[in-house]
């Protein structure tokens, strides 16, 4: 499991026994590794929407936190949805300009 995480497993033992909290990122990365959703890792039985697992599946990949926090940052909202729309017209064209 610590291979998997991309930790030793002494930090892993330290996830178990609480002595080090857990991201969100590694809870998803355990999540999948486990083949089980977010919620069952915490321990709901049944999740209200599944919300939680498609914001973590959604922040796992590298730089996604970075990137919202960017978003987060910019000055207005229209600098939001200039932002918003250059990505979506990038992903509407593959990428090309």
């Amino acid at each position: 499991m610590a291979d998997v995480c991309g930790v030793a497993f002494q930090q892993l033992q330290k996830y178990e026994n609480g002595a080090n909290r857990i991201s969100a990122l590694m809870l998803a990365r355990v999540a999948k590794a486990l083949g089980v959703t977010t919620s069952e890792v915490l321990g709901e039985a049944e999740p209200a929407t599944g919300v939680l697992d498609d914001v973590a599946e959604l922040l796992a990949p590298p730089g996604a936190v970075d990137l919202l926090r960017a978003y987060a940052a910019l000055p207005n909202d229209a600098a939001r949805f200039s932002l918003l729309t250059l990505l979506n017209t990038s992903l509407s064209t593959g990428g090309k300009s």
